[in-house]
């Protein structure tokens, strides 16, 4: 991942700036996976999270991107490399 110019970064505490997305995340997952349907035990909730991240990553189109995929953005940046 570092030859794509990838790495973890640290954040200033209390900044939505930065933590806003992250938040806005939660908030997603929150939403529409895990308080969407009553879930009956840890390994269920780990797979409707998998699942979601799955279509989040693979399926869903996000406007911040153009309408590309998560997953297909990474490829195209891949590609001008």
């Amino acid at each position: 991942m570092r030859g794509l110019g990838v790495g973890a970064r640290r954040t200033r505490l209390y900044r939505p700036q930065t933590n806003g997305k992250v938040e806005h995340w939660f908030q997603t997952v929150q939403l529409e996976c895990i308080y969407l349907h009553p879930l009956a035990s840890e390994d269920e909730r780990h797979l409707a999270l998998d699942a979601f991240v799955e279509g989040y990553n693979h399926d869903r189109r996000h406007l911040g991107i153009n309408g590309l995929t998560p997953l297909s953005r990474i490829a195209s940046l891949s590609a001008t490399l």
